[in-house]
């Protein structure tokens, strides 16, 4: 709106992406085996809250990040291509995208994922991951839906630039998990 810019995403295709794409992922994350270790780990205070400074960065980062990349590519392909559906339809697939690719990060917030458990520990993740993307793939390859959601198909180059951020936003988590772990390590 501060831009005078239509709209980057519809309302039906925000509904999409939180109820259909990410829900059962936030749900399944719950799955997720305990870390080795965490018992060892000091009680944290009632006082303390709920999002520790790592959490608050990291939406932080994630928000800003996203958002500038999605506008990017709104914005030219509205103001370049004078098409602002296809603009729509690159924004929906990155924000449907980026939660499926980032979740194996947060799986821990202490971790790297190469040090993480075994990916096969938590079935029920790889399950909603996979129908994350069919849920994303149906959303752009069934005319009535794509009609409903007010999207157009991609090309193989926009669904490139898709993945790119979303594993960009994947490295982010990643590094400041890292800078996070050397914080507490001087500590």
């Amino acid at each position: 709106m501060m831009l005078r810019w239509p709209t980057p995403l519809a309302v039906a295709q925000i509904l999409w992406i939180h109820l259909i794409c990410d829900g059962p992922l936030d749900i399944v994350l719950s799955f997720e085996p305990k870390e080795a270790g965490i018992m060892d780990e000091k009680p944290r205070s009632l006082k303390a809250p709920i999002l520790t400074h790592l959490g608050m960065s990291l939406i932080g980062v994630i928000s800003v990040t996203s958002s500038i990349f999605s506008l990017t590519l709104f914005g030219h392909y509205w103001q370049v291509h004078n098409n602002p559906v296809e603009g729509q339809s690159i924004v929906f697939a990155s924000f449907a995208i980026n939660s499926i690719v980032y979740i194996f990060a947060y799986r821990s917030m202490h971790l790297p994922l190469y040090k993480m458990n075994k990916l096969t520990a938590n079935k029920p993740l790889i399950w909603a991951v996979v129908a994350g993307f069919v849920t994303i793939g149906i959303a752009f390859l069934v005319p009535g839906l794509r009609e409903l959601l007010g999207i157009v198909p991609l090309s193989l180059e926009e669904w490139g630039w898709v993945i790119g951020i979303g594993l960009i936003l994947l490295v982010l988590v990643e590094i400041g998990k890292a800078i996070s772990g050397l914080i507490h390590a001087e500590d």
